[in-house]
């Protein structure tokens, strides 16, 4: 027996009506004043960009971005008001707000995959900090990794630890990940995953260092805007003919795409791109 459509079938949510509570989240931010009611109104703000994507430029037009500029403003010390900045920070970078360049210009840091490079990266970025005195989440404005590369820049994009923390899950995930591995066994892998090493033991060891944390959540943390550099598996060639199992390039980033032309990923678990 078959369910009955009323069950089955989801409820339309049409455009006036994510109009009508875009505004209304707006207003709520606008109109509250205690900064325990502005955080729930702020994250209230979040999950309906993250559940009404399409939402984005309607807020933008409705003066969302002053509305939580002014509320960044006026943030305190205390532990609710930098609850509060964090979420705001979530908030801009899902309308697609950047802050100014924390200097004369953007610094952008480039990190390169190939395997023993990212142990040398580590090491050029440790004594970027010896001599600058600074950390490297504080000298950067964008930070952007591919492979290995891509796992620097998650630890030190998303917040959850320091050079240190990247050097020692980069060693766990080499010994996880290749250990074990023949060269016959490696090899048969990467004709059928493109990858020499133990996909599972990979997301699993990535999912245990950065936890439940997603690419818009990074904004958080006061850390420089980030984009991990992928590749998706495509199901088929131009036309749908051929081409299955072609890896094409995809850019996750922590902050929305101003241009409607330019895709990338953002709301889902950091450490599935990586």
């Amino acid at each position: 027996m078959s369910e009955p459509s009323w069950k089955s079938n989801k409820p339309i949510i049409t455009k006036t009506s994510i109009h009508s509570r875009t505004a209304y989240v707006i207003a709520a931010i606008e109109d509250a004043v205690a900064e325990p009611s502005l955080l729930r109104r702020a994250q209230h703000f979040v999950d309906h960009l993250q559940q009404y994507p399409e939402a984005r430029d309607y807020a933008i037009k409705e003066g969302a971005v002053r509305a939580l500029l002014r509320v960044q403003d006026r943030l305190s010390d205390e532990p609710v008001g930098r609850e509060l900045g964090g979420i705001v920070a979530e908030a801009l970078a899902l309308l697609g707000y950047v802050e100014p360049p924390r200097g004369p210009g953007p610094n952008i840091l480039s990190l390169d995959g190939g395997g023993i490079r990212g142990l040398i990266a580590i090491d050029l970025l440790r004594e970027l900090e010896t001599l600058t005195g600074r950390r490297v989440h504080e000298l950067f404005d964008f930070i952007i990794g591919v492979s290995t590369g891509a796992i620097i820049a998650s630890v030190i994009g998303s917040g959850v630890g320091n050079l240190d923390t990247a050097s020692e899950m980069y060693h766990t995930l080499s010994k996880k990940m290749f250990g074990n591995t023949s060269v016959i066994g490696g090899t048969s892998r990467l004709v059928w995953s493109h990858s020499y090493y133990d996909t599972r033991a990979f997301e699993e060891l990535l999912q245990q260092h950065l936890g439940e944390r997603t690419l818009s959540q990074c904004n958080r943390y006061n850390t420089p805007k980030m984009a991990l550099v992928s590749c998706v598996v495509g199901g088929g060639g131009p036309g749908g003919a051929g081409g299955e199992g072609r890896l094409s390039p995809f850019v996750f980033r922590s902050m929305a795409e101003r241009s409607k032309a330019l895709r990338s990923g953002r709301s889902p678990l950091l450490w599935a791109w990586v």
